[in-house]
């Protein structure tokens, strides 16, 4: 990882991505995303903790989606998921 990843994960960054969910449970989901350069990140299946299950409504497993996350702790959180139209 490179200095500005490191620097852009303490200070707490929102970052970007967008993939196809591809496992969803009540508080987490798994989405198979493409890079996140943000991050310098290849395209990889993550799983995403929610903020709020509530987010998370509305959602199903293969649905196209775009998401932000932020470091929380040793994870990452889910500030932001919705459909996408692809």
């Amino acid at each position: 990882m490179n200095g500005d990843a490191q620097s852009a994960e303490a200070t707490g960054q929102s970052h970007s991505g967008n993939g196809d969910i591809t496992e969803l449970s009540s508080d987490s989901v798994t989405i198979s995303h493409g890079p996140v350069e943000s991050l310098g990140w290849p395209a990889m299946t993550m799983t995403f903790q929610a903020k709020s299950g509530q987010m998370l409504q509305g959602l199903n497993v293969g649905d196209p989606v775009d998401f932000q996350f932020q470091k929380a702790g040793e994870q990452y959180q889910l500030t932001s998921i919705k459909k996408a139209q692809r």
